[in-house]
């Protein structure tokens, strides 16, 4: 029978292995309280966890949870978090000019 590789992180299920904010979302949270307006980003006992990793449809917080993304926006929901051509194409693209709007 063979043996399956196991789900790289992008097709992991969730995992909680710390009740969410953990100490480092909480730490963060209070790093950014010092030097954002409250007008920017919405601080509250529970909210938020800070992200450190994604891939596919998944991304892992700081505290070492893995979540499914569901707030992924459009070129997310369409190609997952670090597609291997998407990263690619943005080499390539950032090799010969990077710039944006402004």
């Amino acid at each position: 029978m063979p043996r399956h590789a196991p789900p790289t992180f992008g097709g992991l299920l969730p995992e909680i292995v710390t009740p969410p904010p953990g100490p480092a979302s909480r730490a963060l949270a209070a790093e950014l309280a010092r030097f954002e307006s409250p007008n920017v980003t919405y601080l509250a006992e529970n909210f938020p966890v800070f992200w450190s990793e994604a891939a596919g449809a998944n991304v892992r917080d700081v505290d070492g949870n893995v979540y499914v993304d569901l707030t992924a926006a459009f070129a997310v929901a369409g190609a997952g978090h670090a597609h291997p051509r998407v990263v690619e194409a943005i080499r390539a693209q950032a090799g010969k000019l990077l710039h944006g709007m402004g």
